[in-house]
This record gives structure tokens, C-alpha cells and sequence, in this order.
């Protein structure tokens, strides 16, 4: 099966087949059967018109059931739409700052050591998964996820509660029915790890992936192997005992949620793994922002994500929380306010491409916070930096900074650059 590379937002031809599905670089094409198009409709990740796909904000690998298409971040776009996943200009660059990003982040537990073993040309999603099985495989290692489940059975001894109402057969008085606790493997938790490993064995290619995944099946031989719902995934409750499975509990989320995979299903079957870049987007450059704030400017104090008032109440109740994204509580009272926003500013629009929401939104954000200071933060594009100041507000009382912030060499040695800490300090004019 070949894997071929787009980015997101690129836009590309299609046609329907009947045939077996192909993709030509050369015509910018992809081929595809009824339901493939179907699955990437009902994905959501892409705008998909009579004629032709164009991705949104999204990057990973979508399989389909001859081919596998890879989609790449924007603001690393090479001028490519779609290739042959190998062909990619600067294709180890631009997985190695992606990986890096969502590791810093704190993102499905992964940690981006020791990829030599995946060679330079994998794609993605087998990066993601090796990660994935690697750093799992070595925390089960010291740490098991278990729970006392609630049992009956009839033993020859007592054994927890006995329950008198069922112990009153003379002929069966040496079988004495009990109700006990006893610790068990079987959790949600360990059901779900199990069945997400399976699913991937079979997906896969890389024979150092597939042994750690089957070592992982292994670890929980005593565990059932049955399909898990997001739903049930959904519904797991993390403490100080359990947390450190919480990352691996979030990518085979990730990952149920957009597969159409099942213990009986064949290797036809469709899957995709894919991360929002808002979302990482937004995690990153909070993360930044706290190491900078905590080691350069320890009197300020940080807010990230908090709920801060509503924007509208009525006598029974509150609607529309204000949640900004970052707020800095600086020396001279005076409220910062940061807002990431993923998405690519043109600079030969008028509006730069900002909307009117994102604007009434800050807007209500620094009223709340009596605050004058705002910042809209985007990443940078192929169309380079962009700096723009506007005035909210009938006083024009608010300063709104409009500012973009490369993503290329964010780290050095394994830790974030000098050089981009410095490029964030001047974005958010943090100082």
C-alpha cells in the first residue's frame, strides 16, 4: 500500500471508481471508491465538493483500502499538494518539529527519543504509534491499572459476605454462596489499552512496532479482549493512583473516535488518526508561555484556561463562560490578555483575514478583565511575519497586538530554543 503526502488546506482533485484506488501526483488526483468518499465526508476533516477535497486543520494519515494519504501541517508546507509521502521536501524536518511539538505539549505520553529504529522515511502515524507502543510497553514495566471488582460464586469456604437468603438447601450446605471484592486487571482502562494495541497490530508496518504492541496484548493476557466505545472511553475517571495512564487513555481516544475498525473486521476496513492543530496549537504555545512566565518572570502570574465570568446572565442562570486561552496578571495591574487562533493571515487582505467574532471576543475578554492590552496570536505562513495594531473599543481604550510566530527550530538539545523563547517574549510584547 502506498502512502502519499498533502498538507492541510491543500486542495486536490478526485474521481470516483469503481477500481482500485490510486492516487497520481503528477494530475494532483486522487481515485477513490463510493466509500472512501463517504468515510471522508463523514470524518469532517475536509470540504468535500463533486470534484475535488480540500483538508482543514487537521494532520495524520487517513486509510483508505488501497492507499494511505498523510496530511502534514500548513506552516511547514513546501509548495507540494499531493507526493509520493517519501518525495516530501524537508519531510524529516517538518515529522521531527511535529513529533516534538505534541511531545513538549504533553500529548498521548510520547517522547521522542530512539526513532533510529524507524529509519527516515516513515510516515506519521507509524512515528506516532512506535512512540506510542515504546513509552507504554516501558511503563508497564512498574505500573499496572487494577481495581476491586465486586464477585459471587459458591465456594467450599467463606470468602467476603456470605449471602444467607441463597444458603438454605440442605443438599447444598457445602457450597457456601458469596458476595466478595477481588482485585482484578480487567478494568476499563487496561480493556481499552488492550483492544487499541490489537487494533493496531494489524494496521502497522514496522516489525519493531508490531513486536512492542504484541508485548503490550501480552502484558494483558488476563484482561478481555472486547470492542470499547469512546463513550466508555469517555467515561473513565482518572486519580493520583491511575493518572499516569491518562496521555495513552487520550490517543486511543483520538483514535476510536475517527476508525471504523472491529475485532471481526478485515484490513479493508478504513482508519485514520488525526490531531487538531488548534488544539496543539494552543496547548504548545500555553506550555511555552508557563516556562518562559516561571523562569523569567516569577512575580507575573498565569492563567491558563480559566473560566473567568460569563458573558451573560439572566436570573436563573449563566451562559457563554469567558475562558481565554492565557491571561498574565502583571507588576502594574494592568491584565494581559493572549488568545491563540490557528489559522494562516493573508497580508493583502484589508482584514488580514481576521474575523469579526475573534474581535468582539477579545473585546468582551478585556472589558471582564478591565484590561487594555490584548494580543491575537497566529502561527506564521509561507507569506511570512505579520504585525499589525488595531484600537478596540468607542474610546478606542483597548490596544489590540496582531501577531504571527514562526514554528520552524523551536528546539535545541531536546529543550525549547533560546531563539524562539525570544521571538514568543516579543509577540505577546512580554517584557
Amino acid at each position: 500500500m502506498e502512502t502519499y503526502s498533502t498538507f492541510e488546506y491543500a486542495e486536490i482533485k478526485y474521481e470516483e471508481t469503481k477500481d482500485k484506488e490510486k492516487a497520481i501526483p503528477e494530475e494532483l488526483k486522487l481515485y477513490l471508491i463510493r466509500k472512501s468518499i463517504e468515510y471522508l465526508e463523514k470524518l469532517n476533516i475536509a470540504h468535500v465538493f463533486r470534484s475535488r477535497i480540500k483538508f482543514q486543520n487537521y494532520v495524520g494519515v487517513v486509510s483508505f483500502r488501497d492507499l494511505r494519504l498523510e496530511i502534514l501541517p500548513k506552516f511547514m508546507r513546501t509548495g507540494e499538494k499531493l507526493v509520493i509521502a517519501k518525495d516530501v521536501n524537508d519531510r524529516k524536518e517538518i515529522l521531527s518539529s511535529l513529533v516534538k511539538m505534541l511531545e513538549y505539549s504533553g500529548w498521548g505520553g510520547i517522547r521522542s527519543v530512539d526513532l533510529t529504529r524507524l529509519g527516515e522515511e516513515n510516515e506519521f502515524f507509524e512515528i506516532y504509534v512506535y512512540l506510542f507502543a515504546r513509552n507504554l510497553s516501558s511503563l508497564l514495566k512498574t505500573k499496572r491499572d487494577s481495581s476491586y471488582i465486586r464477585n459471587y460464586d459458591e465456594l467450599r469456604f467463606v470468602k467476603g459476605r456470605i449471602d444467607f437468603k441463597r444458603y438454605g438447601n440442605p443438599a447444598r450446605l457445602h457450597k457456601i454462596p458469596c458476595h466478595y471484592f477481588e482485585r482484578s486487571m480487567d478494568t476499563t482502562i487496561n480493556r481499552t489499552l488492550k483492544y487499541v494495541s490489537y487494533l493496531l497490530i494489524r494496521k502497522v508496518r514496522n516489525p519493531e512496532t508490531r513486536r512492542l504492541l504484541q508485548k503490550i496484548t501480552s502484558i494483558f493476557d488476563p484482561v478481555t479482549l472486547a470492542s470499547v466505545s469512546v463513550s466508555e472511553v469517555e467515561g473513565i475517571s482518572f486519580n493520583r493512583l491511575n493518572s499516569s495512564f491518562e496521555p495513552y487513555i487520550n490517543f486511543c481516544k483520538t483514535f476510536l473516535q475517527t476508525s471504523i475498525l472491529s475485532l471481526q473486521g478485515s484490513d479493508a476496513e478504513f482508519f485514520s488518526f488525526l490531531i487538531p492543530m488548534e488544539v496543539l496549537f494552543e496547548s504548545f504555545i500555553a506550555r511555552a508561555v508557563e516556562e518562559i512566565v516561571k523562569s523569567e518572570f516569577e512575580s507575573y502570574k498565569l492563567r491558563i484556561q480559566e473560566q473567568l465570568g460569563y458573558l451573560a446572565k439572566t436570573e436563573n442562570s449563566r451562559m457563554f463562560a469567558l475562558k481565554p486561552d492565557i491571561v498574565l496578571f502583571r507588576d502594574n495591574n494592568d491584565n494581559l490578555i493572549i488568545d491563540t487562533k490557528y489559522k494562516l493571515l493573508n497580508p493583502e487582505e484589508r482584514k488580514l483575514g481576521i474575523s469579526q467574532q475573534d474581535l468582539y471576543q477579545m473585546y468582551a475578554y478585556c472589558r471582564e478583565l478591565k484590561s487594555k492590552e490584548c494580543v491575537l496570536l497566529y502561527p506564521e505562513g509561507v507569506n511570512g511575519a505579520i504585525e499589525r495594531n488595531f484600537k478596540l473599543g468607542k474610546n478606542e481604550e483597548i490596544n489590540l497586538h496582531v501577531r504571527t510566530i514562526s514554528l520552524v527550530n523551536l528546539f535545541e538539545n531536546g529543550r525549547l530554543s533560546t531563539d524562539f523563547k525570544e521571538r514568543l517574549k516579543k509577540a505577546i510584547a512580554l517584557s
